[in-house]
């Protein structure tokens, strides 16, 4: 397809970060050809961690930790993208796994906070959605 330069340039870097973080393996497409109960237990192993950042979660049962675990999104951003939008509707948390976050006070461009590996934002839209009055970036 016909993109424009900066939009390709922009692909182009999202796969680049992409393949020196995960080293050109999908890792998504591998665990969905696991069979289910092997599945369940790789993404116990490797989802764990980031779903024990959250206090609230750390003494929670292991079978809801495993529910938590299955419904669990990974998603990798590539550096400046918006994470969550000034009033988005946030239908769970934001567990930094690698990197780093930046929270933007309201619509602006204020950084009120930095987020590293293992910081959480929107812990208490695991109860309830919220509206966001941050932005994410």
């Amino acid at each position: 397809r016909d993109l424009p330069k900066w939009l390709t340039e922009k692909i182009t870097a999202f796969h680049k970060y992409k393949w020196g973080l995960l080293h050109g393996v999908d890792e998504e497409l591998f665990e969905q050809e696991l069979p289910p109960t092997l599945k369940t237990q790789v993404a116990n192993v490797t989802k764990k961690e980031v779903v024990q950042c959250l206090p609230v979660l750390r003494r929670v049962s292991p079978s809801v930790l495993n529910g938590i675990i299955e419904g669990l999104e990974q998603h990798v951003y590539s550096p400046g993208d918006e994470i969550v939008s000034y009033q988005e509707l946030v239908r769970g948390p934001v567990v930094v796994s690698q990197g780093q976050v930046y929270v933007m006070k309201g619509r602006g461009a204020t950084v009120e906070n930095r987020l590293q590996k293992g910081q959480y934002f929107g812990e208490e839209s695991l109860f309830v959605d919220t509206q966001s009055q941050k932005r994410l970036v």
